[in-house]
């Protein structure tokens, strides 16, 4: 499990997948997931690391050649070079007003003061109408039109550098953070369980056990197509909408590695690792208490475990009650 710490240099990459909206540039990264999966050739199929590191080598190297990762948009400042200048200007009337207070400088400081207020207010009236603006022009794109309406309506939002553990002394390195996360986080997510798990399928067999199948092309498209789009991707980077518009032939290379890992009741090693992101809850930013962890898991794994759940609830869950889990399930993936 690895602790994801949001850092200033450093932040979570992401796909521009809105890209994919174009036909053209679909057309061309399904082209070129499938020439990348054209070099398995040489790869053991049956050998579930390779399989896996080769299929997400070919999602990921097509989505850098062809949509290219996020890149962070710059806020235009309010603060500009004029601003700078009447304010160095204003410095050096006070500073000569201080020095020769005589009624000249005085009356000079003041005049610059009042200067340096009107083009400031000036300035931030023109720089929130132009984002008012910007959000006006989203009402065909929700998403970002409520995203960009919530920055606006919060403001500015500190980031905050440093933590205090249990004894309140306050911890800024960001490895010692960390560490008091990763604290945090497993005493929280390995408590012991006090409830009960209902009731058991105590079948007993006389002969072998029943054979269960392997899943078929169809759960695994089924798969694929519940998982949620404009979700944070795992350690992989690959995103929701990579799997979902990678083509018929992604689809196929996944299914031949959940098959061979349905047999050998083995998964890849990064299919047992996970992010968790802290999310700020409420009350004081510096208690590691008042955040709640979000975990981004690996695609791959993602696919596999909704497969297996739509199983158990097919053989165990009333309908009702299996349509709500489903529900659920959606929700999360």
């Amino acid at each position: 499990m690895s602790m994801e710490w949001k850092k200033k240099q450093k932040i979570l990459e992401k796909y521009e997948v809105d890209k994919l909206k174009n036909k053209e540039t679909l057309q061309t990264y399904q082209e070129t997931v499938t020439n990348l999966l054209g070099r398995r050739e040489g790869f053991d199929t049956e050998q579930i690391e390779e399989s896996w590191i080769a299929i997400k080598t070919s999602i990921t190297e097509s989505a850098e050649k062809v949509i290219q990762l996020t890149q962070r948009k710059k806020t235009k400042k309010w603060f500009n070079d004029n601003c700078k200048q009447v304010i160095r200007e204003r410095n050096e009337a006070r500073i000569k007003a201080i020095h020769t207070p005589t009624p000249e400088n005085i009356r000079d400081f003041e005049n610059k003061r009042r200067e340096v207020n009107t083009l400031i207010r000036k300035e931030k009236r023109i720089a929130e109408k132009e984002r008012l603006e910007d959000i006006e022009n989203l009402k065909h794109n929700p998403r970002e039109f409520f995203k960009r309406c919530k920055t606006f309506k919060n403001g500015f939002v500190p980031n905050i550098r440093m933590i205090e553990d249990n004894n309140g002394t306050l911890i800024t390195k960001p490895e010692n953070i960390a560490e008091e996360f990763r604290s945090y986080f497993e005493k929280n997510l390995n408590r012991d369980s006090t409830t009960g798990i209902g009731e058991q399928d105590d079948t007993l067999y006389y002969t072998a056990e029943p054979e269960v199948p392997s899943p078929s092309l169809e759960e695994i498209q089924y798969a694929i197509q519940t998982l949620k789009n404009n979700k944070s991707p795992g350690d992989d980077k690959i995103a929701a909408e990579l799997l979902k518009l990678g083509g018929q032939n992604l689809t196929k290379n996944l299914h031949d590695l959940i098959q061979q890992i349905w047999i050998k009741e083995k998964i890849p090693k990064e299919w047992n690792e996970s992010l968790i992101c802290p999310i700020f809850k409420k009350g004081n930013r510096n208690k590691v208490e008042n955040y709640r962890g979000i975990t981004l898991l690996n695609s791959g794994y993602k696919i596999l475990s909704l497969i297996i759940l739509k199983r158990l609830q097919d053989r165990l869950l009333h309908d009702k009650q299996r349509d709500l889990t489903l529900k659920q399930l959606q929700a999360s993936a």
